[in-house]
């Protein structure tokens, strides 16, 4: 009772919230877009967990973006070392950026630190551990426009695609003896090992938590740059400071609009499929597969709103591929029962308000045959989402069109529906290289 009212004050905001027991020890730490809805995912589950039988203290610290909370996660982690965050870490689900130590640093994400370090240069410097693979890549994607750097693997004769585009530094694009002599340099011109090693710099400083320091260094030299009247370079670093606070500001805001859009689909959802209150949780499910090979099925969660990815589960289906069934579409219903009906033995998992299949009606039936063999979930609302026609099949036999919908609920279940296709589809193609390396 007393965690249900501290998480009634949680805002719905992006930021970081830890867990502590009753000797006040920090025994986990997460981050959230939505602090509230990630929260009640914790402990609306059915059953006792160790780690929320073991909270007695809930606390959060609000920030202005995902990305803000990202990089605070990861440094709390690593100053904190609690418990919890520290055993997940063993089953390798985190994530590292690398730096290299050498003239021209590479940066790369990566699952482990290596330990077989090459003697020139030394093993690479390890920023982390973060818990956001997606985040975590978005992020360096958008810091590499304003500090580019070199991601090629290995060298090349020919100009790469990445320095014609401004995002790397050309050091790539040609086979010297050493870092002195280029023979082809990229669009920056020769490579300047101070200012690749100044860009390097900055984005360590961004993932380590150091965004303000770094932004003050930046306007403090813009300064300098202009009393010298090197108006040129003064220019450069504006546009850097300017691209900067963009990246944050702008997340923010499209985070803020998306939250607020959402809100109003749920206030629809609610409307349209007869709810007594507004939908808390929202399951979208898709299978995968070619010809029957490599088939995976996918569950993905939205809670209050927001896609809860720490929820989402993958299924590797386990019923008898056959490609050459008469119907495929019987092929796809029939892993689509295996997909529900395993989920659905999951009582520990929080029940759902709304389940919604990729598919039309034959996948509505197949869907409503799993929820009648158990009366437990008989209050579960359960929905077909048919791309081809973009229509909605409801369990009461209505047939909706997406495009006769409300804006925002028409966009909301598009969304949940090419997050659940591009889950399993990602899933399949996982599998399908797995397997293709253990057969070659």
């Amino acid at each position: 009772m007393l965690k249900t009212r501290k998480i009634n004050k949680s805002p719905q905001r992006p930021g970081v919230y830890f867990f502590q027991n009753k000797k006040g020890e920090i025994i986990y730490i997460g981050k959230a877009k939505n602090l509230r809805a990630r929260l009640y995912s914790h402990f609306k589950k059915i059953g006792v967990k160790p780690l929320t039988k073991e909270t007695v203290e809930i606390n959060w610290q609000e920030t202005e973006s995902d990305i803000d909370a990202l990089i605070l996660e990861a440094k709390l982690i690593k100053e904190k070392q609690p418990k919890y965050n520290v055993r997940l870490r063993d089953d390798k689900q985190y994530f590292y950026v690398a730096v290299t130590q050498d003239n021209f640093p590479k940066i790369f994400i990566t699952h482990q630190k290596d330990i077989r370090c090459p003697k020139d240069i030394g093993c690479p410097k390890y920023l982390g551990p973060f818990t956001d693979g997606a985040a975590l890549k978005t992020t360096l994607k958008l810091l590499r426009r304003i500090f580019p750097y070199c991601a090629c693997k290995s060298r090349h004769p020919r100009p790469c695609v990445q320095s014609q585009l401004g995002l790397c530094f050309g050091i790539c694009c040609s086979k010297p003896a050493g870092y002195k002599a280029f023979r082809k340099p990229g669009a920056f011109g020769k490579p300047n090992a101070r200012q690749y090693q100044k860009n390097i710099k900055a984005i360590v400083e961004i993932l380590t938590g150091q965004r303000k320091t770094l932004l003050k260094k930046l306007q403090k030299e813009m300064v300098v740059e202009a009393k010298k009247e090197n108006f040129e370079k003064a220019a450069k670093l504006r546009e850097e400071i300017f691209s900067l606070e963009k990246i944050f500001k702008h997340q923010k805001t499209i985070e803020k609009e998306t939250g607020i859009e959402n809100e109003k689909a749920l206030i629809e959802l609610k409307k349209l499929f007869g709810f007594k209150k507004i939908p808390e949780r929202i399951e979208g499910y898709d299978v995968s597969n070619l010809g029957g090979k490599n088939a995976v099925g996918s569950m993905i969660v939205f809670t209050n709103s927001q896609a809860d990815k720490k929820e989402y589960k993958r299924f590797l289906i386990k019923t008898k591929q056959t490609p050459n069934l008469p119907c495929r579409q019987a092929g796809d219903t029939a892993m689509l029962k295996e997909v529900l009906s395993r989920r659905l033995k999951h009582w520990e998992w929080p029940e759902p308000d709304l389940i919604i299949v990729d598919g039309g009606k034959a996948q509505l039936n197949a869907a409503l045959k799993i929820k009648t063999t158990n009366q437990k979930y008989k209050n579960i609302k359960i929905a077909a989402l048919a791309k081809r026609n973009e229509e909605l099949y409801i369990e009461d036999g209505r047939i909706v069109k997406l495009e006769n919908l409300p804006a925002p609920l028409d966009n909301f279940l598009r969304q949940i529906r090419d997050e659940a296709h591009r889950f399993a589809l990602n899933y399949y193609k996982l599998k399908r290289k797995r397997d293709l390396f253990l057969k070659n």
